[in-house]
């Protein structure tokens, strides 16, 4: 990730419309499958500038995992230093010493090797551990005609597929337990938007910027409840298409 999209994250990561939403998702199912668990140990893996820490500190002890100084200065400045500076696909922690792992927006960095990374996290995880992963699908958003400038600053290097998704992490020792799309309720919203961008940016020679800035109050409030209603119906269905994918998933005895 480039180092101005950094601080863009450590500006608006508590109140932008997706990050709350996101974040909501997480915690929700994080509820659903640890009921009543308050003392686990947690990794959040890619954690970035992390603000998401404070809210997966109300199940237990977390460690915060990034190999951008960059990100980890920003967490140091949120007063977080439970971090370790490292690449995910080698956590140095110690083997089935951890309860839950979290990726939200890790996978689809083109330096992310996502297999040695899904070995990594069997290796450290409990058995019955679990991992919650969130990241972007709908691999024909990669094309140029929809790909736009938050791809590039992100790094961008895959979006997923549910199947393929599903079937490698299965093939790493864990069991699916929920797979779903989000964003399923903006999905023609999004697509539309990266489609004018691209088309002004590409008539008008306008300079593609983040997309990561703070809204409207009123459109960022709108934009956070429907996701917040996304995450509402994901304890009890799964959504059939979205921008992005949530997976939960059980280390296999």
């Amino acid at each position: 990730m480039e180092k101005s999209e950094y601080k863009n994250y450590f500006k608006t990561e508590e109140k932008h419309w997706w990050f709350e939403g996101q974040r909501k998702i997480l915690l929700t199912l994080i509820s659903k499958y640890f009921v009543n668990k308050k003392n686990l140990n947690v990794v959040d893996a890619g954690c970035g500038t992390g603000f998401n820490i404070f809210f997966l500190q109300k199940f237990g002890e977390v460690i915060g995992i990034d190999y951008s100084r960059e990100a980890l200065n920003y967490c140091l400045k949120r007063g977080i230093t439970n971090t370790i500076h490292t690449k995910i696909e080698n956590t140095k922690l110690e083997k089935q010493s951890i309860d839950l792992i979290t990726s939200i927006g890790v996978f689809y960095h083109k330096d992310v090797n996502t297999d040695k990374v899904l070995k990594e996290f069997n290796r450290i995880l409990k058995k019955k551990g679990k991992i919650i992963i969130c990241t972007p699908a709908m691999k024909f958003l990669r094309h140029h005609f929809f790909r736009t400038a938050h791809d590039n600053l992100n790094h961008t290097g895959r979006r997923h597929n549910y199947n393929e998704l599903k079937k490698q992490i299965e093939t790493h020792g864990f069991s699916v337990i929920k797979i779903s799309y989000f964003t399923f309720f903006l999905f023609f919203p999004i697509v539309f938007f990266r489609v004018i961008s691209n088309f002004i940016s590409y008539f008008f020679q306008t300079n593609k910027k983040s997309e990561i800035y703070n809204y409207n109050i009123f459109v960022n409030y709108i934009l956070k409840k429907i996701m917040f209603l996304e995450a509402f119906i994901l304890k009890y269905i799964n959504f059939p298409f979205g921008i992005s994918l949530v997976v939960i998933a059980e280390k296999n005895e």
